[in-house]
């Protein structure tokens, strides 16, 4: 073995690197909602009470939503909404 050279490391197949990633990813959205989880249910009830809605109403429907994707069109609906009634109430 030539001096100054230890053993080879063995290098990540993509698919490990992928994995980790991810892992890291949930990781990191933990820590977020962990550190922000007041800032986000503030956030959250001020998009709501805008859009004129009971709170309890909107997460129970937002919780009977199997579907990714529906959740998501969901949130962005109520979200649209309550910038509608901000504007609204804003030019009266």
């Amino acid at each position: 073995m030539p001096e100054g050279r230890g053993r080879r490391r063995r290098r990540s197949t993509i698919e490990e690197m992928i994995i980790k990633t991810q892992e890291k990813l949930e990781k990191t959205k933990k820590r977020f909602i962990n550190k922000h989880t007041n800032e986000i249910i503030d956030m959250f009830t001020q998009i709501v009470e805008s859009a004129r809605l009971d709170t309890f109403d909107v997460l129970n429907d937002y919780i009977s939503i199997n579907n990714e994707n529906e959740r998501k069109k969901f949130v962005q609906e109520l979200v649209i909404n309550a910038a509608r009634n901000i504007d609204t109430n804003s030019q009266s």
